[in-house]
């Protein structure tokens, strides 16, 4: 019996001791999205997403598409972030995140935190027109060859 005990509080402070060292990775992942300004990114995404689906869905009176608006924008990253610490864990340390938060705190970090979204938005852009352009070559070389 006494050994059963010893093994069930070995387990319970080594679980609790990983989900320390999770949290923690957690609170610095979050510390370092909002010091790069995923947030603004976030909600720069939402407002381009609810643009497509008015585009598509026309009947659908525009109040709707605000209040659909305003209420993903309230989501909480908090949620998206928790979902990618295993997969920024599998890549990054604690202190990289350190390291790059502090990057992220320093003027030229700040000033690439705020460029971040128009830069996302703009590369799209540019990535569709690249697309266009090669999707053209493609399609050439192909009528070229008979198909």
């Amino acid at each position: 019996m006494k050994r059963v005990f010893v093994f069930l509080l070995s387990t319970v402070l080594l679980m609790g001791g990983v989900m320390a060292q999770t949290s923690s990775y957690e609170k610095k992942l979050s510390k370092m999205m909002k010091a790069q300004g995923v947030e603004e990114t976030f909600n720069t995404t939402v407002k381009a997403l609810i643009q497509q689906f008015k585009m598509i869905n026309t009947e659908v009176p525009g109040e709707v598409w605000d209040e659909l608006q305003v209420e993903f924008e309230k989501a909480s990253i908090d949620e998206l972030i928790s979902m990618l610490v295993p997969v920024y864990q599998k890549h990054l340390t604690e202190a990289d995140l350190d390291q790059i938060i502090k990057f992220y705190d320093s003027p030229v970090g700040k000033k690439m935190a705020k460029a971040t979204p128009d830069i996302q938005k703009e590369s799209m852009a540019v990535g569709q027109q690249w697309g266009m352009k090669i999707g053209e070559i493609v399609a050439k070389k192909l009528a070229d060859k008979g198909y």
